[in-house]
């Protein structure tokens, strides 16, 4: 065999070892894009599983708020009729009130109302005073991490009655010093009440002011997080509206499903028997096919 010859077989085995070897290249690439498709497509699954998942959650949370609002709405309407109004607000005036506040706070809505429920039980608490009174208490909710009702209880305590209350309020860290004490007991003494209540709003306005709304700007996400909330509670109040339109219905729906129930459990007996009756017939006609291949 010449040189020639070895030269052709040699050229062969490259170029069949290279087509080999770019057919195996080929095959692991369609492999891969394979591979990236499916995950691609679980990827995508997934997503949209999630985003599913997410606006079930979204609605669930949106009826969850509403709820909440709905009951904190009852309270206020309470506190209205059973003090007969003594501060001398309307409902919608507290409402927008609150609207505005938990605009611009990180309180809800809800919370703000169920404060107000709160101190619209203290008789002593009348218009003049009860939109001050409502800022210091989100401010002193927020500097010592504690609901917006405990903070109302006491503060509305100390303006209901000053001297007790100031007693119970130094105990939560105010810092009421002797003098103080002393002046808000000779202003009591000498039925100059609102003078008392003026005195601790000023002191609670000089420890606590502003620590609401610093938390407020402090938070980078608060505006989204606001908005989505405020958003939540529409939609809670749209379902409402909804359901309550389409309540006659549902209530007949699921008047029929307790009668089917019903029916079901009365039944019950005739239903398995005669399910396993058709197991069985399933399982004669299956053993025939068999007999007649």
């Amino acid at each position: 065999m010449g040189m020639s010859d070895h030269q052709v077989i040699y050229d062969m085995r490259l170029r069949d070892g290279v087509s080999a070897g770019v057919d195996k290249a080929d095959a692991s690439v369609n492999r891969l894009e394979k591979t990236l498709g499916s995950v691609k497509g679980l990827l995508q699954g997934i997503g949209v599983g999630l985003l599913a998942f997410k606006g079930a959650e979204f609605i669930s949370e949106s009826n969850e708020a509403w709820g909440k609002m709905e009951f904190a709405i009852s309270q206020v309407e309470a506190a209205l009729k059973s003090t007969n109004n003594a501060a001398g607000l309307s409902f919608e005036e507290l409402k927008k009130g609150a609207e505005e506040s938990a605009h611009n706070l990180k309180f809800t809505q809800a919370e703000i109302l169920g404060m107000q429920s709160i101190l619209l039980t203290f008789p002593a608490v009348t218009k003049a005073t009860f939109g001050e009174a409502s800022g210091i208490i989100q401010d002193m909710s927020t500097r010592l991490g504690q609901d917006l009702k405990s903070s109302a209880l006491q503060l509305g305590k100390a303006l209901q009655d000053p001297e007790r209350g100031i007693t119970a309020l130094r105990r939560v860290g105010v810092n009421f010093n002797e003098t103080q004490v002393k002046t808000i007991k000779h202003l009591v003494d000498t039925n100059q009440a609102a003078e008392a209540q003026a005195m601790i709003l000023k002191e609670l306005a000089f420890e606590f002011g502003g620590s609401a709304q610093a938390a407020a700007e402090a938070d980078k996400s608060f505006r989204l997080d606001k908005t989505m909330e405020e958003n939540k509670v529409a939609l809670g109040e749209l379902i409402d509206q909804i359901k309550e339109e389409f309540m006659p219905i549902l209530i007949s729906v699921a008047n029929g499903f307790k009668t089917v129930i019903k029916w079901v459990k009365d039944n019950k007996d005739a239903l398995l028997a005669l399910t396993k009756g058709i197991a069985a017939a399933i399982v004669v006609f299956k053993a025939m096919s068999l007999v007649v291949i």
